[in-house]
């Protein structure tokens, strides 16, 4: 009688930084047959975390620096995302305005961008 069975498994476990490493997604293969003839398929995937805290498919980077990852959801808010160019930037790459809180201009738009910023029209 032959056993020629097969079992899979599959983990999935959160992992570090993706700065640590620069994947967010790591998958692992690992098969093996037993003394019974018995095929073992385990696969490993390790999600890592981005900087914003949330682990997932990468959803943008920097534009400046390239280091700081967010999720789908967290680029899509505006939370990180340059006022003047609508990019995203990290924020050791931007700097909060000074005249209007909340606003958040880089690195690369610099003092002009602050005063248009905060000249622009209030909605």
């Amino acid at each position: 009688m032959s056993g020629e069975t097969e079992i899979k498994v599959t983990i999935e476990r959160l992992g570090r930084r993706i700065r640590a490493n620069g994947a967010s997604k790591t998958t692992s293969y690992v098969e093996s047959v037993d003394d019974e003839g018995t095929i073992h398929k385990t696969t490993e995937v390790e999600q890592n975390v981005h900087d914003c805290g949330h682990s997932g498919e990468s959803g943008g980077a920097c534009h400046i620096c390239g280091g700081f990852t967010l999720c789908a959801a967290c680029a899509k808010d505006n939370r990180f995302a340059c006022s003047n160019c609508k990019r995203v930037a990290c924020p050791d790459c931007s700097r909060e305005s000074l005249l209007q809180p909340g606003v958040r201009i880089c690195r690369r738009c610099g003092v002009r961008g602050i005063l248009r910023a905060s000249l622009a029209r209030r909605p």
